[in-house]
């Protein structure tokens, strides 16, 4: 099953002087969790039909930011370690 994404396009500059009619896209997409691997699948919706579309280059950065249930279980655990390493040393 594919989760949803959120895809905000950010910004199309054209790719410079050397080569004429490329431009370069930069998308930042969101996934709802940190799945355990990565498809993606890339496709242009506004290329007409006969013409060429050519991908010289994909860079992809993946960061899993944890959740605030992930936060909140380790913020306990820690206070009931202090809390533990408190006790044994008095």
């Amino acid at each position: 099953m594919t989760a949803p994404l959120f895809v905000q396009p950010i910004m199309r500059e054209p790719a410079g002087p050397n080569h004429p009619g490329w431009v370069i896209d930069t998308v930042f997409v969101t996934l709802p969790k940190c799945p355990p691997w990565e498809e993606i699948k890339i496709g242009a919706f506004d290329v007409p039909p006969g013409v060429n579309l050519y991908i010289d280059c994909v860079s992809i950065y993946t960061r899993c930011i944890p959740g605030p249930g992930s936060a909140a279980l380790l913020a306990f655990a820690g206070l009931a370690a202090m809390r533990r390493r408190r006790a044994t040393v008095s």
